[in-house]
């Protein structure tokens, strides 16, 4: 490391940088900006009102909406109470939310192809007015996000709205409770097995890494598991895949006789895909996802000595 002396300004200590941070940020043209938009969608909001007043919202109001503002389907997905993010993941998975080449359209994609495309509007609109019956949705998203494409929300009925606000507050909790269906799974087969194994988050002699299960235990590991279920398309998933390849050279140098599995799941994989999710799968003995996860039980049984089951 580069001493102190060397530098144009030393390191400064962490109670300097505390003292010295800006707890909001913000500036006037950011505020201003912000205004501009809120404006926008108030507007948007006004006009879903007067569209809705006859207590009916078609498709082709919905699709006007859209083309007639540019922050028509920020305000449409804010009434809804859904992210932009699961908006993205959720559309994704219909066959006009993907590109010719089959990638997931992004956000300003969907934006610039509804202003241009009036039968492309169309089919947003009808995503958000019908989702819930939608047969490309049905079976492969959680009924608590599908229950938000709710038509009552955008023709501003209250107890609708308030609704999404609850939903909205729930989220976290939601989604944090969903983080632990892939371990509960793994828990459960591994049980079923009856294999003696050690759940939580473990740190093995000379990994950097944590893991989730270590089959049978911390002194003969046989079989080292990480589960992970990622709904977003934030960047860490990019960064994760580029440094897992180090984590298996740390596993094989230092346990030559364990395998590690992953398990993941997730449409943040769907819409990050490609060669970050190739990165990762190379980084690993085993990939499993939630479909595959039925596997888990005969590498178990491949790799981990009869003594290690009990009876």
């Amino acid at each position: 490391m580069i001493p102190d002396s060397n530098l144009l300004f030393p390191r400064p200590t962490a109670e300097e940088v505390l003292s010295n941070l800006t707890n909001f940020f913000y500036t006037d043209k950011l505020q201003a900006a912000a205004h501009r938009e809120l404006q926008q969608r108030k507007t948007v909001i006004e006009v879903l009102k007067e569209k809705g007043r006859t207590g009916r919202l078609e498709a082709e109001d919905i699709a006007d909406v859209f083309q007639s503002s540019t922050q028509g389907l920020n305000a449409v997905i804010s009434i809804l109470g859904i992210s932009q993010e699961r908006f993205l993941g959720i559309f994704s998975l219909k066959s006009i939310g993907e590109t010719r080449a089959g990638k997931p359209l992004q956000i300003g994609a969907i934006r610039s192809a509804i202003r241009r495309d009036r039968n492309f509007a169309l089919e947003v609109a009808r995503f958000f007015l019908y989702g819930q019956q939608d047969q490309e949705l049905v079976g492969r998203v959680p009924p608590f996000d599908l229950e938000k494409l709710d038509k009552e929300k955008l023709l501003l009925q209250t107890d609708a709205l308030v609704d999404s606000l609850l939903r909205l507050g729930l989220k976290g909790r939601y989604d944090a409770k969903k983080g632990g269906i892939l371990e509960d799974h793994i828990a459960e087969i591994l049980s079923r097995v009856h294999v003696k194994h050690v759940p939580g988050e473990i740190r093995l002699p000379g990994l950097s890494r944590k893991l989730d299960f270590v089959v049978p235990n911390i002194e003969t590991p046989y079989v080292l598991i990480e589960s992970g279920l990622f709904e977003t398309t934030a960047r860490e998933l990019a960064d994760k895949a580029r440094v897992e390849s180090f984590g298996l050279d740390e596993i094989e140098r230092q346990y030559p006789n364990a395998r590690f599995v992953r398990v993941t799941d997730g449409v943040g994989w769907k819409r990050r895909g490609g060669q970050d999710l190739q990165n990762l799968i190379q980084a690993s003995h085993y990939f499993l996802v939630f479909k595959t996860l039925s596997r888990l039980e005969q590498i178990v049984r491949h790799y981990v000595p009869q003594q290690f089951f009990n009876a």
